[in-house]
């Protein structure tokens, strides 16, 4: 039997209806980050941050309550640079159990100056004071901030994937 003609032609009409969505790219380095953008009825857009760069620093800060990102993070972090993770991405998916937390510094202290600790997890830890945060919650506060440019570029559409 299958499914009638009228309610297939009707989901055929339904599922060919422009999407008020986008689809959002991040290439994450360990310096820099890049985002980009694909939505309907508009071309491939590379997403520039509020200093108008497409390019913006793998930083954030947590030395004022409200989080700063990318180029905001590296200027505040002339105030605390123990509490501006940078380069913390050379640390995802990385287990440090065992390791004693002497040895937990990926670089120098004198390019990788923070206050280390160990989660449970075998994830490395940043103390801030306050609050510690493993690399992966850094990490999801920068996505989170590069999915906030990419909606501020498509005027506010919500990411869909």
């Amino acid at each position: 039997m299958g499914i009638p003609r009228p309610v297939l032609t009707l989901l055929l009409v339904l599922a060919l209806q422009p999407a008020d969505a986008f689809v959002l790219a991040i290439d994450l380095g360990s310096q820099f980050f890049k985002a980009a953008i694909v939505a309907p009825g508009r071309p491939f857009e590379v997403v520039h941050n509020t200093h108008s760069k497409r390019k913006t620093p793998t930083a954030v800060s947590f030395q004022e309550v409200v989080r700063t990102f990318g180029d905001d993070a590296v200027s505040s972090a002339a105030k605390g640079v123990g509490k501006t993770p940078m380069f913390f991405t050379l640390a995802l998916g990385k287990n440090f159990s065992g390791i004693s937390e002497e040895k937990l510094s990926l670089l120098s202290p004198r390019y990788f100056p923070y206050d280390l600790g160990l989660h449970d997890s075998g994830s490395l830890l940043f103390r801030t004071g306050q609050t510690d945060y493993t690399v992966q919650e850094v990490t999801a506060h920068l996505l989170n901030f590069a999915q906030e440019l990419a909606e501020a570029t498509v005027d506010g559409v919500a990411v869909s994937e």
